[in-house]
C-alpha cells in the first residue's frame, strides 16, 4: 500500500489539484522562560520572535506545491491582517491566492503557539464564529472556472465545508470525472 501511495504522490508533478477547506494561519511566538509570574504560578515568556506559517488547507496546498503539483486553494479568509498574511505566505510558496473567498465581516482563523526551548507552552485560538455564509454556488462557480485533475476536501470543523457545499461539490466532481479525496 505504501508503494501505491508514493507512486500516486510522485504523479502530482504538473497536476492541478484543488484544495477546498478551512484555512488557518499558524502564528508562532517563541522565546525563553527564566522565571515564574508573581501573579500566578505560570511561566513568563520573554519573546524573541514571532513568525507565521500556513495551516490547515493552506498547508496542504503548500505540501502539494512542494511535491511538484499545482494547488488551487479555495477557502474563506477575512479581509483582515490574518487574511492578508495568508495571501502573502501563499505567494511566497508559489501558490496563487486568487481563488480565496474573502469576506470583510469574517475573521481569519489564527492559532498562536507560545514556545520556549522547543516546547509548546500554550496554544491560543482566535476562532471566529462558524461561518454563516452560503458559499456552495460561489465555490462551484470557481470550480467550473478552473480545470482540475483532482480535488482534496480538508475539513478542520471551522464551518467552511458544510453539508450543502460538500454535496454540490461532490455532484460537480462526479459529473466531471474529477477524483475527490477527503
Amino acid at each position: 500500500m505504501k508503494e501505491i501511495i508514493l507512486k500516486k504522490l510522485n504523479n502530482l508533478k504538473g497536476k492541478r489539484v484543488g484544495v477546498l477547506g478551512d484555512i488557518i494561519l499558524d502564528k508562532y511566538t517563541t522565546g525563553d522562560v527564566k522565571r515564574i509570574s508573581p501573579e500566578a504560578p505560570v511561566p513568563v515568556l520573554k519573546v524573541d520572535k514571532t513568525f507565521f506559517k500556513l495551516g490547515a488547507a493552506a498547508n496542504v496546498s503548500k505540501n502539494i506545491r512542494s511535491m511538484g503539483g499545482n494547488p488551487i486553494l479555495i477557502g474563506l479568509v477575512g479581509e483582515d491582517e490574518g487574511g492578508k498574511r495568508v495571501e502573502e505566505l501563499l505567494r511566497k510558496s508559489g501558490i496563487e491566492p486568487s481563488h480565496l473567498i474573502k469576506r470583510d465581516s469574517f475573521e481569519t482563523n489564527v492559532k498562536e503557539r507560545l514556545v520556549a526551548l522547543n516546547q509548546q507552552l500554550l496554544r491560543v485560538d482566535y476562532d471566529p464564529p462558524k461561518n454563516q455564509y452560503k458559499l456552495a454556488q460561489s465555490v462551484v462557480e470557481r470550480l467550473r472556472a478552473i480545470e482540475l485533475d483532482g480535488l482534496i476536501l480538508d475539513d478542520y470543523n471551522k464551518g467552511f465545508l458544510k453539508k450543502g457545499l460538500v454535496d454540490e461539490v461532490l455532484s460537480y466532481c462526479g459529473e466531471n470525472n474529477i477524483p475527490v479525496i477527503a
